[in-house]
């Protein structure tokens, strides 16, 4: 049976073969999750620490 090409299988086909040698986007993708990760941690951190300090006491320090 004759397989019929379109446009969409040969970009398909670049778009892999680009993937696959495109490490750098993997490495780029996952230091930026880290980086997210890390900046909703501490603003977590700073937030709870916030909350602990009474009102009264906020604006001195």
């Amino acid at each position: 049976m004759a397989r019929i090409t379109t446009p969409f299988d040969s970009f398909v086909a670049d778009l892999s073969a680009w993937i696959d040698s495109a490490w750098f986007v993997w490495i780029g993708l996952a230091v930026a999750v880290v980086a997210v990760v890390v900046i909703v941690s501490i603003t977590k951190v700073r937030a709870r620490a916030k909350s602990r300090v009474p009102q009264y006491r906020r604006s001195i320090s």
